[in-house]
């Protein structure tokens, strides 16, 4: 999320918010992937690692869903008798 936020993002810097060192005015953070550098964030990220984690929740959820319908289905049952 962080690289699809701030990946190739221009910003400028107002009056309060340069540093001054010296004579010289610096504009800290011109872009995005200086930020992304400063989080420690390479690009392009591996894709195949978010998509790997998407598929587990997926089948995380499933398997969660599946469970709570077996005990739903156990309680109708017994309630039933």
């Amino acid at each position: 999320m962080a690289s699809n936020e701030f990946h190739d993002t221009v910003y400028t810097c107002g009056p309060e918010d340069f540093l001054v060192q010296g004579n010289v005015e610096i504009c800290p953070i011109t872009n995005g992937n200086q930020v992304l550098e400063t989080l420690g964030f390479t690009y392009p990220v591996d894709y195949w690692v978010g998509i790997v984690v998407i598929f587990g929740l997926f089948v995380f959820f499933r398997v969660l869903a599946y469970i709570f319908l077996l005990i739903q289905t156990a309680r109708a049952l017994k309630h039933n008798q």
